[in-house]
């Protein structure tokens, strides 16, 4: 027989019960609230929250999907996410999910691992735009496994990705099409950590051998110093500012030099420490080389001022010395003709004759070279030529260099320009005289005959086969390398220093020979000295031979009105042209003569009137007797003026005479006028 329980357990067991019932009351309220919260965080949340199955299905997503894409809720329910992803995007996100799922179903408990995916989406207007989605849980629901992600747009930063990848594309672009040398030095390296392609065109360097490189690879010492000494005046803050701007020489792959102008600016790090250079390089070479020509060419116009000065005062003493020689040589042959061949007193008169020759050649010549004067190409004995060079250039040889001369004896005639050759001369022994800079060794100046046959052609193609003279001039220098024997008479181009030489001498001489056809050759060793070579061709002998055929000087009856203000060389001049049978009134005023001829102008045949003297010059006086006898012819007389040559005589003057006048000469000319031809 059971018993009752009493009212008392009931009650407790009621109670119990309703504590129970009370409790999963609240954690379902909790259990609501709680979906409720996370429900108003999901719907609150910018990201999008959605859960796909293995077949890559949607299960769930967030109604801010609306928001997002412009999908309502419903458009996604069951359906795959292929038609809103892009096709290019798609496979990426099937493995994703497919090896989040492997993971899962290996080791439910373990860590599913975290993999992060971007791709396009679709939105309801048709354009695309990007997310980044990352998977958080994995959950099983009613036998469905489910990833739950959240995704977040990220359009905006592939735009920016986007326009920094075509910036840097242009940037790029900019660069490599730049003429200049573009690139970044690293300070912690001291190499280059970038370099342009240009750096081939201009330094020959690839840009995969220039990176890494340092300042001795791409500078010569010199400019390394430079650089570096301008970087450290930026860094040390001695500068105002961040920036570099230098122009130096750079090394060339091949040792060369390229001139290149520098503009760099220092970048630092957040703590403001110094960390790199970049920069760009222009190539100045060019500019450069126009800068020393220009600079070279006022050298030479100031040197061209200082000769034309130098000529203005040769002139002036030319004029009065050559009157000097005209009394000297006049006199001395008027007492040859006096005193018997063979006597000791006509040997002295002689030698005073030859020595005042060769006063006035030596002379002419000075006056040739101030003046820079073309006087034209003639048949010319080149031996006395060399030698009087070399008597003038002999002062300015230092006495402990040895001058050697070999010259062959035999008369060699060449067709040239006398200044011009004597230019050539003086130029070559200059140079050898200055390659023994001790002031020692020997200068060897040699001439000899050479013949040419088509073997010498083809090593010297200018020059035909025949008879030449050859001018060699050796010293024992320090010579020439042989990278630079090419480059030698090249115009410019100078081993010296700066203020020895302006580089024109040797293109000068280049040129002079080869517009006589002739040809210059140089054969030198470093250490031992050089010797330089002068071709000319050798004149044919009958042309020579006609013009020394020497006949009976030309005579005449004609009446001769005689000017010059020197009274010796009026004396000499009227006795010469006496003995030639004619008739001559001498004046040693040009006002004077004037009125002589103004006073009976028709007896007078010529007139022979010195230049420079007062009151009326030469000149002067003979467009006077035009005016009044146009037919009368004109010799005018002078030592030297740079106005009246010979090539540019005016109307007023039918032939021109250089003091001292050789009589032989005077003779000729005056004899031409007389029978009107020409005496030019």
């Amino acid at each position: 027989m059971t018993s009752k329980p009493s009212d008392e357990s009931l009650e407790q067991r009621v109670k119990a019960l309703e504590r129970q019932l009370s409790e999963c009351k609240q954690a379902e309220a909790e259990i609501r609230y709680s979906e409720h919260r996370y429900r108003l965080m999901i719907e609150a949340a910018g990201d999008l929250v959605f859960s796909v199955d293995q077949s890559g299905n949607f299960v769930y997503i967030s109604p801010n999907c609306e928001t997002i894409l412009g999908y309502p809720q419903e458009a996604f329910e069951g359906r795959s996410f292929e038609p809103f992803v892009h096709p290019d995007d798609v496979s990426g996100i099937l493995e994703a999910v497919s090896e989040v799922f492997q993971q899962f179903g290996q080791s439910p408990e373990a860590e599913v691992s975290r993999l992060t995916v971007e791709f396009r989406a679709k939105t309801r207007s048709g354009a695309w735009k990007w997310l980044s989605a990352r998977n958080m849980v994995v959950e099983e629901k009613n036998g469905i496994l489910e990833l739950v992600c959240i995704a977040r747009s990220i359009t905006e930063k592939k735009e920016a990705e986007k326009k920094l990848l075509e910036s840097e594309q242009r940037y790029r672009l900019l660069v490599e099409a730049s003429n200049d040398l573009i690139w970044t030095f690293d300070l912690t390296t001291m190499s280059f950590s970038y370099c342009s392609q240009s750096i081939e065109r201009l330094l020959g360097y690839t840009p995969e051998e220039a990176i890494g490189a340092s300042l001795d690879d791409i500078f010569f010492p010199e400019g390394k110093r430079q650089v570096m000494a301008a970087f450290g005046s930026v860094i040390s803050g001695e500068s105002d500012t961040d920036r570099v701007f230098i122009a130096g020489e750079h090394r060339r792959k091949d040792n060369g030099v390229a001139w290149m102008e520098i503009n760099a600016l220092l970048h630092r790090d957040e703590y403001q420490r110094p960390v790199s250079f970049s920069g760009v390089s222009r190539d100045i070479t060019e500019r450069k080389k126009a800068e020393q020509e220009r600079e070279q060419l006022q050298a030479q116009l100031r040197h061209a001022q200082q000769m034309e000065a130098v000529g203005t005062l040769a002139g002036g003493i030319a004029h009065d010395f050559n009157n000097i020689l005209s009394s000297v040589i006049g006199f001395t042959e008027l007492s040859l003709d006096e005193v018997p061949e063979g006597s000791l007193l006509h040997k002295n008169l002689s030698q005073i004759l030859v020595a005042g020759n060769r006063a006035r050649d030596l002379v002419k010549r000075i006056l040739a070279v101030s003046r820079q004067e073309e006087q034209g190409f003639d048949s010319i004995p080149i031996t006395p030529l060399l030698k009087e060079a070399l008597k003038m250039l002999r002062a300015t040889i230092p006495a402990s260099i040895e001058v050697r001369e070999d010259i062959c004896s035999r008369e060699l005639i060449v067709h040239a320009d006398p200044t011009q050759l004597h230019q050539v001369i003086v130029n070559l022994v200059t140079n050898a005289r200055q390659a023994m800079p001790e002031e020692s060794g020997a200068l060897e100046v040699s001439v000899e005959p050479v013949r040419f046959n088509e073997d010498v052609q083809r090593k010297f193609p200018e020059l035909g086969p025949g008879d030449y003279v050859c001018i060699s001039i050796s010293d024992t220098g320090a010579g020439i390398s042989k990278q630079y024997l090419e480059k030698i008479f090249e115009p410019y181009y100078t081993t010296r220093k700066e203020g020895t030489g302006t580089g024109l001498g040797l293109s000068v001489v280049h040129g002079i020979v080869t517009g006589h056809k002739g040809h210059i050759a140089v054969n030198s060793e470093p250490g031992t000295g050089s010797t330089f070579y002068v071709y000319l061709p050798l004149a044919k002998q009958e042309q020579r031979q006609e013009q020394e055929t020497a006949g009976a000087l030309p005579t005449g009856t004609e009446h001769i009105l005689l000017v010059d203000d020197e009274q010796p060389i009026v004396a000499i001049q009227q006795h010469h042209l006496e003995r030639l049978g004619y008739q001559v009134t001498p004046r040693t005023s040009s006002t004077e003569a004037l009125a002589a001829f103004q006073a009976n102008s028709a007896r007078f045949d010529l007139l022979i009137t010195d230049m420079a003297m007062p009151n009326m010059t030469g000149e002067q006086l003979a467009q006077a007797v035009k005016k009044i006898r146009p037919d009368l012819p004109v010799i005018l007389c002078t030592g030297y003026n740079q106005k009246f040559t010979v090539s540019g005589a005016g109307e007023e003057v039918n032939s021109v005479l250089m003091k001292p006048v050789d009589r032989t000469e005077m003779a000729r000319t005056v004899r031409k006028v007389l029978d009107h031809e020409s005496a030019f």
